[in-house]
C-alpha cells in the first residue's frame, strides 16, 4: 500500500527542484488540443499553451458499461480501532462473499498495525460501480474485520479499474500520445496500472530525454494477451468459479511465480505453470465456445 499523499508530495518536490519541468495544477483546458504545422496548441485557463508533444493521461470517456470486459470497482476505508484487531504480519488479499447479485465480490484487509487497517471491498463486474452501490457490502466488511470493535474512519477511497477495454481512444496525430488507466496502461486480467505506467512512464522520459518522441502503452505479448482474454470470459461467463480459480493460482506451491506473473515480469515456465494451476476443462469449454460465437460477438480486447 502507498499513500497517494506521500506519492504526490515526493513527486511535486522533485519537480521543483527541476530547471525544465513547470507544474501548473489547478489548470483547466478549455478546448481539445489543436495542431499547427509541427506544434501543439492547447487553450487553458492560464493562456494557450504550445508544445511539439503532448502526453494526456486524461480518460478519453467517463467509464461506462460496454467500453471493458468487466469493471474493478472498489471502496475501501482505512479504520483505527479502540484496541488490537489485527494481525499485523498478515494481509487478507481475497476474501471472497456472495453479496451482490451479478459480478465477483471479495474484501482484502491491509493491517497498518495491530489497530489499524485498509478494509477493502471490491468487485469484479460488468458495470462500474459508485460507492454508493458498494456501501452496503464495505460496511458488513468493517463488522466482520473489526468485530464489532469501537473504530473510526482514518480515509476513504473509491476507484474504478477497466478491466479489459475493448478499444483504446486514438491520440489526435503524431506527437500526440494517450496514456494512463484509461487509455490501455491496466493489465486487463487484473486491473493492476501503477507498476505498469511507472514502468511506462520511465521509458517515455528517457525516449523525450534523448530527444525522441514518446509513444503509448505499447501491447502485451500475444499469449499473455490472449491468457487475458480467456480468463477474462470465463469470469464474466462463469462468476460463481472465480473463487476457485484465484484460489488455484494463489494455492500455487511456489508464490514467486505467481508475483512475476501478476507484476509482467513472468517467463514462459510462469506462465505454463499458471496455466497449469488452474482446471483445464472450464478453459477448453470457453475456447470452444468462442469459437463457435459469431465474430462481432466475441471478447477482442485492446
Amino acid at each position: 500500500m502507498l499513500e497517494s499523499g506521500s506519492f504526490y508530495e515526493r513527486a511535486e518536490r522533485l519537480i521543483r527542484r527541476s530547471t525544465s519541468v513547470d507544474l501548473q495544477l489547478g489548470t483547466a483546458i478549455i478546448a481539445e488540443p489543436e495542431r499547427r504545422d509541427d506544434r501543439w496548441f492547447v487553450n487553458t485557463s492560464r493562456g494557450t499553451l504550445s508544445a511539439r508533444q503532448i502526453i494526456d493521461t486524461r480518460p478519453a470517456t467517463i467509464p461506462r458499461e460496454g467500453q471493458a470486459a468487466l469493471w474493478q470497482s472498489f471502496l475501501g476505508h482505512e479504520v483505527e480501532c479502540d484496541r488490537n484487531q489485527f494481525d499485523d504480519g498478515v494481509a487478507t488479499l481475497m476474501d471472497f462473499a456472495g453479496c451482490l447479485d451479478e459480478g465477483v465480490l471479495f474484501h482484502y484487509v491491509l493491517p497498518v498495525s495491530r489497530n489499524r487497517a485498509l478494509i477493502e471491498t471490491t468487485v469484479f463486474g460488468p458495470r462500474p460501480l459508485s460507492a454508493a452501490s458498494l456501501a452496503r457490502c464495505q460496511e458488513a466488511a468493517l463488522e466482520k474485520f473489526c468485530g464489532g470493535v469501537s473504530r473510526s474512519v482514518v480515509r476513504t477511497e473509491h476507484g474504478i479499474l477497466p478491466m479489459g477495454l475493448k478499444t483504446v481512444a486514438q491520440s489526435l496525430g503524431d506527437g500526440y500520445v494517450r496514456a494512463g488507466v484509461m487509455n490501455g496502461g491496466a493489465r486487463p486480467s487484473t486491473g493492476y496500472a501503477f507498476q505498469r505506467i511507472q514502468r511506462w512512464a520511465r521509458d517515455a522520459a528517457r525516449v523525450i530525454g534523448a530527444g525522441g518522441a514518446a509513444s503509448g502503452h505499447a501491447p502485451d505479448p500475444m499469449i499473455r494477451r490472449r491468457m487475458d482474454q480467456l480468463f477474462l470470459r470465463v469470469v464474466r461467463n462463469h462468476p460463481e468459479r472465480a473463487a476457485e480459480l484465484f484460489l488455484n493460482v494463489f494455492g500455487m506451491n511456489d508464490p514467486l511465480r505467481v508475483i512475476r506473473f501478476l507484476t509482467d515480469t513472468g517467463s514462459l515456465a510462469d506462465c505454463t505453470a499458471v496455466i497449469a494451476a488452474l482446471p483445464t476443462g472450464q478453459f477448453l469449454r470457453e475456447i470452444w465456445s468462442g469459437l463457435r460465437t459469431p465474430a462481432n460477438n466475441r471478447l477482442e480486447l485492446a
